[in-house]
C-alpha cells in the first residue's frame, strides 16, 4: 500500500516538473521572441522603441499599480514613524516623489495601453484578474493624498478635502468594478479553487478612504463640515466591514480546501492584514475624533473606550494573518518546501526569486505599522503602551526593508531588458554535424 502511494506521489512530482518545464519553454520562447524584436531589429534606436513598447505598453498589467501604493504608504511610515527623526521624515519626502512619478507614469500607461488595445477598457471591468487591482490605484492615490495632508496641514485644508471627495468617488466606482467582474454576468464562470484574496482589493479602498478622511476631520475649517466628513467615512467604513464578512470567510474556505496557493499567488495571503489593520486604524482614529466633537466628557471616554476595544480585536486578527502569510511563504522555499516550484524558486538557494506579486507586502505591513502606532498614543485613557510602540516600529522596519528589495528586485528586472539591447544575437538555427552532412 505504502509503494503504491509513493508511486503516485512520485508521478505526481514528475508530471509538476514536466509542466514546469513546459512553462519555461513557454517563457523561454516568448523571451526569445521579445529579445529578438528588440536585438535584430535595425540600428539602436528602433531596438529602443521595439522594446519600449513591449515592455510599457503590451506587457502593462494593473499589478503595477501596487509600486504606487508600495512606495506611498513608505512614505506615510517614515514622516509618522513612532520613534520620530528628521532622517527618517527625508526619506518619506523621497519615498513621496518615487510615489508621485509611478503614479503619474502608471497612468499614463493606462492611457495609452488603452489607447493602443480598446479591449483592455472591457476586460479592465469583467476581467477579476485584471480588476482587482484597480483598487490599488485608487488606494495609492489615498495614501498620496494622506501625505500631502502630513505636509501643507491646516494651511491647505479646503485643497485636501476636495482631493478626498475625488478619492471617494473613486471608491465608490471600484464597487461598480467589483460588480462587473464578480457578481455581473459580463465576467467568466470560475470556480471556488480560484478565488484568492485579491478580491479584497476593490472594496477596502472604501475603509481606506475613510480613515483618510478621519486623518482631514480635523484640520477642516467649520463643525459642519467635519460632521459631514465624519459621517461619510463610518458609512464607508461600515460597508467595507460587510464586505469583510463575505469575502474573508469564501477565501478562508478556499484554504481550508485546497490549502495554502502556489508560489505565484501566496503573497496574496497579506493583503487581509492590510484589510484589518484598516478597519482597526479607522475606527480608533474615528473614536479619537469624536471624543473631540462631543462635549459631555463622560460619553465621550466611553465611546472612545468602546471604539479602542473593537480596534484592538481587529489589530489583534492582524497579528494572527501576519503569522499566517509569513508561515505560507516559508513553505514555498527549503529547507520547509520538499520540491520548490522551479519556476518560482532559485536552484541554487532554494528561496523565491523575485516577481512583481512581492508588492503585495507592502500596504498590509504599512497598516498594521499605523494602527499599531495610534494605539500607542495613549488616545484611550491617556495611557501610552510602549509595547505597541515596539511593535509598530518592527512593522515599520520591516515594511521599509521589504520596499528597498522590492525596488532592487525592479531595477535587476529594469537592467536584464535593458541590457538585451546590447547582446549580440546568437543563430538560432543549428547547423547538421559532420556526420548528419555525410
Amino acid at each position: 500500500m505504502n509503494n503504491s502511494i509513493d508511486l503516485f506521489e512520485n508521478q505526481d512530482y514528475e508530471e509538476r516538473i514536466q509542466r514546469n518545464r513546459k512553462y519555461e519553454e513557454i517563457e523561454e520562447d516568448e523571451e526569445e521572441e521579445s529579445s529578438s524584436s528588440t536585438s535584430e531589429q535595425g540600428d539602436f534606436p528602433t531596438r529602443l522603441k521595439s522594446l519600449l513598447k513591449l515592455e510599457l505598453v503590451e506587457k502593462f498589467d494593473t499589478a503595477y499599480f501596487a509600486i504606487i501604493i508600495g512606495f506611498a504608504i513608505s512614505a506615510n511610515i517614515c514622516y509618522e514613524f513612532p520613534y520620530p527623526s528628521r532622517w527618517l521624515r527625508i526619506c518619506g519626502i523621497i519615498f513621496f516623489a518615487f510615489a508621485v512619478f509611478f503614479f503619474l507614469a502608471n497612468l499614463s500607461l493606462f492611457i495609452i495601453g488603452c489607447c493602443y488595445h480598446r479591449e483592455r477598457i472591457y476586460a479592465y471591468h469583467t476581467d477579476r484578474r485584471k480588476s482587482s487591482f484597480i483598487g490599488a490605484f485608487v488606494m495609492g492615490f489615498i495614501t498620496i493624498i494622506t501625505f500631502i495632508h502630513h505636509l501643507v496641514g491646516e494651511k491647505h485644508a479646503i485643497f485636501v478635502w476636495t482631493l478626498w471627495w475625488i478619492a471617494v468617488f473613486l471608491s465608490m466606482y471600484c464597487y461598480v468594478i467589483f460588480y462587473l467582474s464578480y457578481f455581473s454576468k459580463l465576467s467568466k464562470k470560475y470556480t471556488l479553487q480560484d478565488v484568492n484574496f485579491t478580491a479584497i482589493l476593490l472594496p477596502v479602498t472604501f475603509v481606506v478612504v475613510a480613515s483618510n478622511g478621519e486623518t482631514i476631520a480635523p484640520s477642516l475649517p467649520t463643525l459642519e463640515l467635519r460632521i459631514v466628513t465624519e459621517l461619510v467615512s463610518l458609512a464607508l467604513w461600515s460597508i467595507c466591514c460587510c464586505f469583510g464578512l463575505i469575502l474573508i470567510p469564501i477565501v478562508m474556505l478556499r484554504m481550508m480546501i485546497y490549502k495554502i496557493p502556489d508560489s505565484a499567488s501566496v503573497f496574496a495571503l497579506f493583503l487581509p492584514i492590510g484589510y484589518v489593520g484598516q478597519l482597526s486604524y479607522f475606527i480608533m482614529l474615528f473614536g479619537k475624533n469624536m471624543s473631540q466633537m462631543i462635549p459631555n466628557h463622560n460619553i465621550a471616554e466611553s465611546f472612545t473606550v468602546a471604539c479602542g476595544l473593537v480596534s484592538f480585536v481587529l489589530m489583534s486578527f492582524g497579528y494572527l494573518l501576519t503569522l499566517l502569510a509569513i508561515g505560507s511563504v516559508l513553505s514555498k522555499i527549503k529547507p520547509f518546501a520538499k520540491t520548490p516550484n522551479p519556476t518560482y524558486s532559485s536552484s541554487k538557494t532554494g528561496l523565491l526569486v523575485w516577481h512583481k506579486s512581492f508588492w503585495s507586502m507592502n500596504f498590509p505591513i504599512g497598516t498594521m505599522s499605523l494602527a499599531n502606532i495610534e494605539h500607542s498614543r495613549g488616545t484611550v485613557g491617556g495611557y501610552k503602551i510602549e509595547f505597541f510602540r515596539v511593535v509598530s516600529a518592527i512593522y515599520g522596519v520591516a515594511l521599509i526593508l521589504i520596499t528597498i528589495c522590492n525596488s532592487l528586485g525592479m531595477l535587476h528586472y529594469i537592467y536584464k531588458r535593458c541590457s538585451s539591447l546590447f547582446e549580440i544575437r546568437k543563430n538560432k538555427y543549428k547547423y547538421p554535424s559532420h556526420e548528419q552532412q555525410e
